[in-house]
């Protein structure tokens, strides 16, 4: 693992860059190679057909666009996590979040497994959530009308995929393809 400061991040620098650090250890890409990378436009232009991408990377893409992008048979789902990240964000903006005994997680885009974070954080406080509520009476109400069952039951799913990320992730996992 080698971090790149780039002045200027084009594909022809990015390229040369993993050349100069391959043959720090002796391994030349003139031969075939591939390079594990995200889904990012520079990396699929530096490495082109080459490229193999990152399957944590797929696993959050999928993850973000089931609870972002519209879908009538994901709606209850996708309402919850809309009740929950307005009802996060509002706590955490008005500082109320000390009362509870622990902290609530934000969703973040860029950050992997922020939508499990988020609902399990709500998950474990969520009593204390709706007496720290009572002056907030919409946010309440929205709490309050959460499925319960089906929120345990999406934090158990998404759970497994924090997991199979995290795994992917570690220097040490063996990646084999057939």
């Amino acid at each position: 693992c080698s971090e790149y400061y780039l002045d200027d991040q084009t594909t022809a620098n990015i390229t040369q860059f993993l050349k100069d650090t391959l043959a720090e250890y002796g391994v030349h890409v003139d031969v075939v190679y591939y390079v594990v990378s995200d889904n990012e436009n520079t990396m699929k232009a530096a490495f082109h057909s080459n490229r193999v991408g990152c399957a944590g990377h797929y696993l959050n893409i999928i993850i973000k666009h089931s609870f972002t992008t519209d879908n009538e048979e994901c709606a209850s789902v996708q309402a919850i996590f809309v009740d929950i990240r307005s009802i996060v964000a509002h706590v955490r903006r008005s500082h109320a979040q000390c009362k509870l005994s622990s902290s609530l997680k934000t969703y973040s885009e860029s950050r992997w497994n922020s939508v499990y974070f988020m609902l399990k954080s709500v998950e474990n406080v969520h009593d204390e959530l709706l007496k720290l509520l009572v002056t907030k009476p919409e946010l309440r109400l929205k709490l309050a009308a959460t499925n319960n069952i089906l929120l345990h039951q999406v934090n158990d799913l998404l759970k497994f995929f924090c997991d199979m990320s995290e795994k992917l992730s570690q220097e040490t996992f063996q990646h084999c393809i057939s």
